[in-house]
This record gives structure tokens, C-alpha cells and sequence, in this order.
């Protein structure tokens, strides 16, 4: 309240005051929630892997990068086809990661020149 009253002093009107008090609340809410978007986003993206792992009943899944984008519905990033790091098991930090391990899967066996890459169970 204190507050409201030295913006009076400055010349600000109540209506002003709560016009611009309402649109940094709305602007705050707008930016939360574009960022849980964008983090929800982050880690369901790779959903659809983890699901299909998830249904294999063989020790071993071996899968053409194009089969995997069939699967997720969208394309790999380039650095999936460029380094075999990004098939990596240590860092469960990344989404892609996660589907995997999540899955009880680690990959295996990755081959960028013929464009693919085993999962297989952990035990």
C-alpha cells in the first residue's frame, strides 16, 4: 500500500497504477508459462520412442534413423547423424537420453555411415 501511494505522488493514477500493475502480472504469467511449455515440450518430446522401446519384447531393437523420425513424427536433429556422442548413454540430462534409459534400453552398435542404431535391455 505503501507503495501505491508514493506512485501517487509521482502522478500516477489509480487506473494507471492497476492497469500497469495488471500487465506485469500478465506479462510474468505469459513468461511462466511459455517456459514450463517449452520444458514439458523438452521432455515429452522423445515420448513416443520411449513408448515404442517400451513395447518391444526382444532383447535387441536395431532401427534406421528414418525409422526412429517415423516413430516420432518429426526429423532427428543433424548432430544425431553427424556424432555418435549424441547416442550417448552417460548423460540422462538430455530427452533423447532419457527415452532410452527409461525404457530400460542403452544403445549400442551405432553406425552413422548406414544410418543406425541397436537398443538393448538392460539386465
Amino acid at each position: 500500500m505503501q507503495r501505491v501511494a508514493s506512485d501517487f505522488k509521482k502522478g500516477l493514477s489509480l487506473e494507471k497504477y492497476y492497469s500497469f500493475s495488471l500487465f506485469k502480472i500478465t506479462s510474468i504469467l505469459y513468461t511462466t508459462q511459455i517456459t514450463y511449455q517449452i520444458t514439458r515440450g523438452e521432455k515429452m518430446k522423445y515420448q513416443l520412442l520411449k513408448s515404442f522401446l517400451q513395447q518391444q519384447n526382444v532383447e535387441k531393437v536395431t532401427m534406421q534413423f528414418e525409422e526412429i523420425e517415423k516413430v516420432l513424427g518429426f526429423s532427428l536433429p543433424k548432430s544425431a547423424y553427424i556424432y555418435s556422442a549424441w547416442w550417448d548413454n552417460q548423460s540422462d540430462s538430455h530427452s533423447h537420453t532419457r527415452a532410452w534409459i527409461e525404457s530400460n534400453r542403452r544403445t549400442t552398435e551405432v553406425d552413422l555411415i548406414n544410418k543406425h542404431v541397436s537398443f538393448i535391455k538392460e539386465r
